[in-house]
């Protein structure tokens, strides 16, 4: 019952982390297109920690959207990639516990 219990727990984190990471991104992007200075009261609070994120690793102070945007697509795909990963641990772990429920009958 514990292994199914985690592997649920998995799964639902992957989901949360992809839906969160394609929030962020369509919320990035849409900055990204607007011409003008952003205000960081127009994001969320995920988009704006995934950003700050992004924005740690450019050595400028404040870099425009507009130079950021090729850094949040590989964001993007660690995210997804780490969601790949914790779901995919979710799965072994359900795949095993119902693999031995079976077996035991």
């Amino acid at each position: 019952m514990g292994t199914r219990v985690v592997g649920m727990g998995l799964l639902v984190v992957a989901l949360s982390i992809s839906i969160l990471s394609c929030q962020a991104y369509i919320e990035l992007t849409e900055l990204a297109a607007a011409p003008g200075p952003v205000a960081e009261d127009d994001l969320s609070f995920f988009t704006e920690q995934w950003l700050h994120l992004v924005v740690m690793t450019i050595s400028t102070p404040a870099p425009p959207p507009q130079v950021v945007a090729p850094r949040m697509s590989y964001a993007f795909v660690g995210c997804f990639l780490v969601a790949l990963f914790v779901g995919g641990c979710g799965m072994s772990l359900l795949w095993r516990d119902l693999a031995g429920e079976r077996s035991r009958n």
